[in-house]
């Protein structure tokens, strides 16, 4: 797989149906081409257990714009490549709440998960993305 969108994004609370922060690297013929990073106004409360695991804080987005002003921006990004993240079918669900909930259309993706392939194909005590990438020698 030479071409894809590695996806990310962070959510302000426990109800995983809003975003405070989405990152994308676009990936051409094994490059990094595109690089974005967006904070994002969820519109939502923030608990003190996302606060602590992201650093993201209320504070943060008041000037970000609301996903549905951002969605544009970054829509063709994620229909039109596969995309590839760690744990990917929480984004994308997570995602896909957020797109319902601005009344937009929720498309198809196509995806590759990296949590499920490492799964799958090594045997780790742990499955979080350090380890993954440190049991590959990827810094």
């Amino acid at each position: 797989m030479k071409d894809y969108v590695v996806f990310d994004l962070e959510t302000p609370n426990k109800d995983n149906n809003t975003i405070s922060s989405i990152a994308l690297l676009v990936v051409r013929d094994n490059e990094i081409v595109k690089s974005i990073s967006q904070l994002i106004n969820p519109e939502s409360r923030f608990d003190r257990f996302n606060i602590n695991l992201t650093g993201i804080t209320p504070e943060d987005v008041l000037d970000s714009p609301t996903f549905d002003e951002y969605w544009p921006q970054i829509s063709d990004y994620l229909t039109s490549n596969i995309v590839v993240g760690h744990n990917v079918t929480f984004d994308l669900k997570v995602l896909s709440k957020v797109l319902d909930s601005y009344d937009l259309e929720v498309p198809e993706f196509d995806y590759c998960c990296t949590l499920r392939l490492s799964r799958k194909h090594f045997d780790l005590r742990s499955y979080r993305l350090s380890s993954v990438a440190n049991h590959i020698n990827y810094e």
